[in-house]
């Protein structure tokens, strides 16, 4: 694709507003903000939408729940078709070639509105040919009219390389606002599954509207259509591509599988459990935001300061991640039914106990991913994806028939499990390496966190994850595995 964007671009002036990236000096406190910012947002975000799904968990019961639940995840992993990796190819290039962006993205834009149209088209054959039932099929094809937004998304890329990523949280606000205003009253109201499901696709379309016009804002674009770009475009980000269109299928084929075998019910409480694991997902999608554009330019700044900024990035992740993993898996089964309107949701509880361990090897994995993502390694990636494909198809064959939604959670957290191993393997290509020096103090503080969760046992399991969280952070101090001066450090470049 360069070959080609590069002609392209060297034939006209290049476009658009410069992009000003900070100077090194500036670059520690710019991430340090926009994380904040970003992650202050996408959580006030998390707990509005989680808000108005437990309202309609409570409303739809967990038999329509397993419908509304299944008819998104078909959409998130057909939406793999027009994403096609360009979420991380996009920002990665224009990080290093900034003259690139005011062709690269419009045109992106066109490939993934074609994109789109054929993954409408292959949903819709797949629904037929699996042979779901006629409520879940239906469902499903109406939450596809979502998919042609993930579009828009492409002007993402502009804001997240001038870190400003503003835009981007005001999006996920107005989004997470309108779900929940919209479930309000449609509860309200009285209405049937149809209505959320349309909802869902009205609150895409606000956050997809703020990313464009913060997109259109911040960087001016050659709109006009360059055909002779969009194969190479396609071409390029293809590896990717595919690794994302694995990582999809093991992530959502538990739910496609468990719904074609399991009851409407069954899925429901899966479908719930998932939803928490969904939360550490978007972690992920604050942290890459941020880091992405930075991971990029350390690989062209020299090996030192990507050792040094990986190893920060994925030392304060494994915190974030310990804590996630080890409280999940001690509380979730308590405090899922004890949530308001949650009370026939025990299974999901359950699910969640074990899924909790993916979604602290998730946050993980992404950091390094991203890592491999940012020197170029796609292919590698693509490779790793594949074998963690496989492993969870062995898994899901064995698990779901026997156990339902409980084997599943448990294919999950297994499967990210070798995911993370191959992972961390794959970057010594890159030389760097997990930084083990704060390791065994991590190990120390995560003693005390289960033994604080142990105890807890005896009391309300809300004060039980209270106490957790409070004998961790305690214990962060007292075995100094975070240090104020971290992240500033990690971001200084090394003369």
């Amino acid at each position: 694709m360069r070959r080609v964007v590069e002609s392209a671009v060297a034939a006209e002036d290049v476009g658009g507003d410069a992009i000003r990236v900070p100077g090194d000096s500036d670059l520690g406190s710019e991430v340090a903000r926009n994380l904040t910012v970003l992650a202050a947002a996408r959580a006030a975000a998390a707990a509005l939408q989680f808000a108005a799904f437990a309202i309609v968990a409570s409303h739809l019961g967990p038999e329509l729940l397993g419908v509304y639940t299944f008819a998104i995840a078909m959409v998130a992993l057909f939406r793999l078709i027009p994403t096609f990796g360009f979420e991380q190819i996009v920002p990665r290039d224009i990080a290093q070639r900034p003259e690139l962006e005011a062709s690269l993205v419009p045109n992106v834009l066109y490939v993934r509105v074609l994109l789109a149209l054929l993954a409408y088209v292959a949903l819709g054959m797949s629904l037929v040919a699996i042979g779901y039932e006629p409520r879940a099929r239906d469902a499903a094809l109406l939450a596809g009219f979502a998919l042609v937004l993930v579009a828009g998304e492409t002007l993402r890329a502009s804001l997240a390389i001038r870190l400003r990523l503003g835009w981007s949280a005001a999006a996920d606000l107005a989004e997470a606002t309108v779900v929940l205003i919209g479930a309000v009253l449609l509860v309200s109201a009285g209405s049937g599954i149809s209505s959320f499901i349309v909802l869902y696709v009205v609150a895409k379309a606000v956050n997809v509207a703020l990313v464009m016009i913060g997109g259109a804002w911040v960087a001016s674009y050659r709109w006009r259509p360059q055909p002779a770009m969009w194969w190479p475009a396609i071409r390029h980000a293809a590896p990717l591509a595919a690794a994302a269109l694995v990582i999809a299928l093991y992530y959502r084929l538990d739910m496609v599988v468990l719904a074609r075998l399991a009851p409407a019910e069954e899925v429901g409480q899966y479908g719930l459990a998932l939803k928490f694991l969904d939360a550490a997902v978007l972690l992920t999608a604050v942290l890459m935001s941020v880091l992405q554009p930075v991971l990029a330019r350390a690989v062209v700044e020299g090996r030192a300061v990507l050792q040094r900024r990986y190893g920060t990035s994925v030392h304060l992740t494994a915190v974030l991640a310990t804590l996630i993993a080890v409280a999940g898996a001690m509380t979730a089964w308590r405090i899922v039914p004890e949530l308001p309107g949650l009370g026939a949701y025990e299974g999901a509880g359950v699910a969640l106990t074990l899924l909790a361990p993916a979604a602290g090897i998730i946050l993980v994995a992404t950091v390094v991913q991203g890592t491999l993502l940012a020197g170029r390694l796609e292919r590698r990636v693509l490779w790793i994806s594949l074998a963690g494909l496989a492993v969870n198809i062995a898994l899901i064959a064995v698990l779901i028939p026997a156990y339902s939604y409980v084997g599943a959670a448990v294919a999950t957290s297994l499967t990210e499990l070798a995911l993370i191993v191959l992972s961390l393997r794959a970057t010594r290509t890159l030389g760097v390496r997990w930084p083990r020096e704060k390791l065994g103090r991590l190990t120390l503080a995560a003693v005390v966190l289960a033994a604080a969760l142990a105890l807890g046992y005896l009391v309300h399991p809300f004060l039980q994850l209270t106490l957790g969280v409070v004998a961790f952070a305690a214990a962060l101090l007292v075995f100094r595995v975070l240090e104020r001066s971290e992240i500033g450090v990690v971001l200084r470049r090394t003369t």
